[in-house]
């Protein structure tokens, strides 16, 4: 039995990896920067950001290909865009770049972890990158690193739908220190719009159950990234798998979403807007919101997303056992 090191930065075991890995015939364990050890696993699964784990990353920059495991980033941070997207790459912020001054392990900019990134397929210390958007893909195509698109898939985890009185006209999740997530509340507050503004999703006091019966509670959810265009498949699948209807900015390439179908997309400048219109017509609102929680419990699942990936290993596993 092939064994799967699963580097995340988070304890404890997954249940939608586990399940996984375990129904494919692996055994799956999981380990931080600290603990990892590449002689313990023949598949390393790099979860999120390489950048979070420096001290994994060298000992897979300073082994010899032939001698270390198979390795599978799945990246699902923020990248620049490609030069056809027709957004502005992002800017960096203050504090993003003290964390790149300070060598941060979790500096998580678009730069820094293109740069990684580029660092692990040079130096060939990468067997397979995975991106959760299509976007993503193209930039990396762009420069000349090969990548996989496999969407982010909806699990349980994430939320249900619930019989809640919905006595929440508008819902946003995430941090408040960013500047550009305070400006877009601001602007909606002018406006007349009654956003309820938490911090962030991380935070352990809307996490789990408890983020579930918020989320039931909201009428719309707000999707506004830290820069225009961006893609955040996790903000989709937390309002669309608790049934509320989501709004969002603008999203470069945001396949496998379609705007108007499963979510609504709007402008800034239009969202006060947009959420008067809907939240003035229920149908129109309950049907979009409908529509997404259909797709993301049915279609988008994690299930089917770990299928692909599975698929997506053994196929590396196999080529290199050939070798």
């Amino acid at each position: 039995m092939k064994r799967v090191v699963l580097l995340r930065r988070w304890s404890g075991k997954p249940e939608w990896a586990a399940d996984a890995m375990t129904a494919a015939g692996y055994d799956l364990s999981v380990a931080s920067d600290e603990s990892f050890n590449p002689s313990a696993a023949d598949v390393v699964w790099i979860q999120g950001n390489i950048n979070w784990f420096p001290r994994s990353r060298s000992l897979l920059l300073n082994s010899e290909r032939h001698g270390r495991p198979l390795v599978m980033v799945c990246h699902s941070e923020p990248l620049p865009f490609s030069r056809d997207s027709g957004f502005p790459n992002p800017r960096l912020t203050l504090r993003e770049i003290a964390k790149i001054a300070l060598r941060d392990r979790r500096a998580s900019d678009a730069y820094t972890n293109f740069f990684r990134l580029r660092q692990m397929h040079e130096r060939k210390a990468v067997d397979l990158i995975v991106v959760t958007s299509r976007s993503r893909q193209r930039f990396l195509e762009e420069k000349g690193i090969p990548s996989r698109f496999i969407p982010l898939g909806f699990h349980p985890g994430m939320g249900r739908k619930l019989d809640l009185d919905r006595d929440i006209d508008v819902l946003f999740i995430g941090t408040l220190d960013d500047t550009r997530h305070r400006r877009a509340i601001r602007f909606l507050r002018s406006n007349g719009i009654n956003v309820h503004a938490l911090g962030s999703w991380k935070s352990r006091e809307f996490w789990g159950e408890a983020r579930t019966l918020l989320i039931n509670r909201a009428k719309i959810f707000l999707n506004v990234q830290r820069h225009a265009g961006q893609y955040s498949g996790y903000r989709m699948l937390l309002g669309m798998g608790n049934s509320s209807m989501v709004l969002s900015e603008a999203v470069h390439d945001p396949f496998p979403y379609e705007p108007g179908v499963h979510y609504v997309s709007t402008t800034l400048e239009a969202m006060p807007d947009t959420i008067r219109r809907y939240l003035s017509d229920d149908a129109a609102r309950l049907s979009i919101a409908e529509a997404g929680y259909r797709f993301v419990t049915e279609s988008l699942t994690m299930k089917a997303s770990m299928r692909e990936l599975v698929a997506a290993m053994e196929e590396l596993l196999r080529t290199r056992d050939t070798e």
